[in-house]
């Protein structure tokens, strides 16, 4: 009797040991540029060059900054609900993601078929595994923020040409429940594509076998930065941008300049463009960005306001411009402001100017 119960609490115990050691393996952080090589890629960084770890060092330190966020996605949801609304709305979470995210567009045409192949696969995976769904929910999640100190008083808004009356504690519930349903979705993806688990993550690894693509040595880095540069430069100088189209138009013109912007600050070691080109394109990153960010302010505010209201088409239109009229007058005129940052822009000839400083690198 005694031997089977001396067993039995062998195995009860070799147990708890096992699921505490697989715990402990599914718990082990990606933080640390080795851990992410030798760990997701399966690569001894002793076999790296100074030109992989050099061009790396660019993609997988961003990479970090994210996952260092999102491995703490591990506890109650009110645990991971605080970290996602506080966190990451509060600080740029998704800076490490856009700045790998411009990384593989980068670098993206390099090298042979199968690499290329390699560093598009990473691209998408980036865009649409982080980026992307980040991004919604952070919009999600500022709306509200925004809703909230922007609202101002008396709390219930009434509207002299609908005759509509809306209370600000029905927006903000209704907007509570847009970013709840895009937190349950973000959570979702990263779960499922492996960012907040990385080396427990099959689609992860997959993603982390960029660091097996041989990398350019540092005299054919100047020569491809400065050719695929060029050739993107050019492609934005001759695309046609309707700014009055908010996200086809406005919101690419953005992203296209904020690119080449991370593309200079990547490139810097290797191609001498002015110091002041440089800020004078990241500064009209960030005005487009503001304008940009107005204009949206109405297609944000209008789900929470016509599920409080029940109002939609021509009456909810003109319920949001007598709102925005009384309470943010800037999101009326987003329009004249992008048509006029767009004209100042072409003027300045900035991209002509970048490029002819990178051909002559």
């Amino acid at each position: 009797m005694s031997f089977v119960m001396s067993k039995t609490f062998f195995l009860y115990s070799f147990s708890l040991f096992l699921i505490c050691y697989q715990n402990q393996a599914q718990a082990k952080k990606v933080d640390s540029f080795d851990l992410f090589v030798e760990e997701l890629a399966g690569t001894r960084v002793e076999s790296l060059n100074e030109d992989d770890k050099r061009v790396l060092t660019q993609v997988i330190t961003p990479l970090l900054e994210s996952l260092v966020e999102t491995q703490k996605l591990h506890g109650p949801n009110d645990e991971e609900d605080k970290l996602l609304a506080d966190s990451w709305v509060e600080s740029d979470i998704r800076k490490g993601g856009m700045a790998a995210e411009a990384f593989f567009k980068l670098y993206k045409n390099f090298g042979k078929s199968k690499e290329r192949e390699c560093l598009e696969d990473a691209y998408t995976f980036v865009k649409t595994s982080f980026e992307d769904p980040v991004g919604v929910f952070v919009d999600d999640a500022k709306t509200k923020k925004h809703i909230d100190k922007n609202w101002g008083s008396p709390d219930v808004f009434e509207s002299a040409t609908t005759g509509i009356s809306v209370d600000k504690a029905d927006v903000l519930a209704e907007q509570e429940s847009i970013r709840l349903k895009s937190r349950k979705s973000l959570l979702k993806t990263l779960k499922k594509t492996g960012w907040n688990n990385p080396d427990d993550s099959d689609e992860f690894k997959d993603f982390a076998c960029f660091v097996s693509v041989k990398w350019p040595t540092l005299s054919e880095q100047k020569d491809y930065l400065k050719s695929r540069i060029v050739k993107e430069i050019t492609k934005i100088e001759d695309t046609d941008y309707d700014v009055s189209e908010l996200q086809e138009g406005l919101h690419e013109f953005r992203r296209d300049i904020r690119g080449i912007s991370i593309w200079l600050g990547l490139a810097r070691d290797y191609l001498n463009v002015e110091p002041s080109l440089e800020a004078d394109l990241s500064s009209y990153v960030s005005q487009v960005g503001d304008i940009k960010d107005d204009g949206e302010r109405w297609e944000r505010f209008a789900p929470p306001i016509e599920a409080a209201t029940g109002k939609s088409g021509a009456t909810l239109e003109s319920f949001l411009r007598e709102f925005f009229q009384q309470k943010r007058g800037a999101v009326l005129d987003w329009l004249p402001r992008a048509k006029k940052i767009k004209k100042t822009f072409d003027d300045s000839k900035i991209l002509e100017k970048i490029k002819i400083d990178i051909v002559a690198s």
